[in-house]
Formats: structure tokens, C-alpha cells, sequence
């Protein structure tokens, strides 16, 4: 009799159940991601044009959905991504980066989940350096175009190329646009939606600059991102089978769809 009652309590009643079996629920999940801010997926909350403490965006909208309606305590801190990657690893400040593409590297060092969304990765050039455009037909062919540039701490590796054959100089956004209309990159790279991000959202609008091209690494597939856990989270395995099953709800129920295609996400 008792069986067949938990049999009628895990079928209409899940989350009751769920939340007695959550061993991490009396603990606050501290998250980490870069202080470079990453529109629509995370960024800083601006009134009247002046950047606040708060961080919202669809990466917080899901972690609502996830973690807050399960009565999970989480809270959310940007760093400067090196910082983050650092503390985060050793599991002592905070106890998961989100936002993360992997490589073999956080593969190897982190605790990773299933991606949650996807990216386009993309590159540009100035149109001085190349008067006629560029034609491409697999990623590996850029670096035949002369000096490749990215972001301080970047993965692009999943752009088809080597972290080491790219000069990853530039703190910002800002930074590398510059130093790609002024040709000291032949080549940068970016994910093309965060740059669009950037002029919905935060009024910085990069993709509209008549001095440059954009356009997606041809024949390369779209890029994941995903939650790197901390090896040193006592509860790595379980919080990630956790977001796993939430997410995989969220596909199922159409609500993932629904907050990743609200790109108007609250500036």
C-alpha cells in the first residue's frame, strides 16, 4: 500500500518529490560568468542608461524557471572571465560558470551539462582590407587572410580554429572592432548574435558599422553552450542530472522556445 501511495505522489505530485530528493536545495548555487557581458543571455540591468548591480537576461530567465520555481536558492556574479574560470575550477567562491562553450580543456577540468542553446559563430573584416569580399568555403581557410583576432580568454576552438593561432589582445568588444577597421586584425571573430545583442539592448551597435563585413563561418555547425560545473561541488553530478531533466521539461513544454525567443529581453 505504501509503494503504490510514493507511485501516486511521484505521478501528481513531481515537484514535491523532487524537492525532497534535491540534496544542493538548503544551499545557495553560486554562479559565475564574465564581466564582458553576453546580451541577450546576460547582462547588466540599465535605467535610464546607467549600468546597475543587477543581472538579468535569458540565461536568468531560465535559471528562474530551473532553480527558483523548484524553491532553489541560486545567486549570480560577474567577473572578469579569466577570474571566473579560475575560481570557479577550484570550487571555493563559486561553484558554476554558465554560459560556457567547451573545448578539451573545460571538458577535462569542469563537470559539464548538455548545451541549452546555440550561437553562430562568425567573423568580420574591414572592408579597406578586403575590397572584394571574402570567399571561404571551410573555417581553416581564414588564417590564409592574414592576422586572426578574438576576445581575452575566449574558446574558438568550435569556429575551426586553434585558441593559440589567435591573438586574443582585446578586453572588449569595442577593443577588437577598432583594431579590425584599423587592419591591425586581417580577421576577427565573434558570435553574431551577442553583437547583435549589444545594439538591441545595450545601444552599442557593432553589426551596422559600414566599415566592416559580417558573415557565419561557412559550413560550421551552430555552437552549444552549456553549464561547467565545478569538480569540487559536492553535488556536481547531481545538479547537473538536475538542469539536464528541468531543461529536457522546458524543450518538452515549449517554454525553453518561449524565453530564447524573447530577445527583446528587458534592457
Amino acid at each position: 500500500m505504501r509503494i503504490l501511495y510514493m507511485l501516486l505522489i511521484m505521478i501528481f505530485v513531481p515537484n514535491a518529490v523532487v524537492s525532497q530528493n534535491i540534496n544542493f536545495k538548503e544551499k545557495t548555487i553560486r554562479f559565475c560568468a564574465g564581466t564582458h557581458e553576453w546580451p541577450p543571455y546576460y547582462f547588466y540591468k540599465r535605467i535610464n542608461g546607467e549600468k546597475t548591480k543587477e543581472v538579468i537576461g535569458l540565461d536568468i530567465d531560465i535559471f528562474n524557471e530551473v532553480f527558483t520555481k523548484n524553491g532553489i536558492n541560486y545567486s549570480v556574479k560577474l567577473l572578469p572571465w579569466k577570474r571566473c574560470l579560475l575560481s570557479s575550477k577550484q570550487g571555493k567562491k563559486y561553484d558554476v560558470i554558465f554560459g560556457g562553450s567547451l573545448n578539451e580543456n573545460r571538458r577535462a577540468n569542469y563537470v559539464t551539462t548538455k548545451g541549452y542553446y546555440n550561437l553562430t559563430p562568425s567573423y568580420f573584416y574591414a572592408k579597406k582590407a578586403f575590397p572584394n569580399g571574402i570567399t571561404i568555403k571551410q573555417s581553416l581557410e581564414l588564417g590564409k587572410q592574414g592576422k586572426l583576432c578574438g576576445l581575452r580568454g575566449f574558446n574558438y576552438i568550435n569556429f575551426g580554429q586553434k585558441n593559440e593561432d589567435i591573438d586574443m589582445g582585446s578586453a572588449d568588444y569595442k577593443s577588437l572592432v577598432t583594431k579590425t577597421i584599423g587592419q591591425r586584425c586581417k580577421i576577427s571573430f565573434a558570435r553574431y548574435e551577442i553583437l547583435e545583442g549589444w545594439g538591441k539592448l545595450l545601444k552599442r551597435d557593432f553589426t551596422t558599422n559600414e566599415n566592416l563585413v559580417f558573415t557565419p563561418i561557412p559550413n560550421n555547425p551552430l555552437e552549444s553552450f552549456h553549464l561547467m560545473i565545478s569538480k569540487n561541488y559536492p553535488y556536481a553530478q547531481e545538479l547537473k542530472a538536475f538542469f539536464e531533466e528541468e531543461i529536457k521539461k522546458l524543450k518538452h513544454s515549449g517554454k525553453l522556445n518561449e524565453i530564447l525567443n524573447n530577445k527583446k529581453s528587458r534592457p
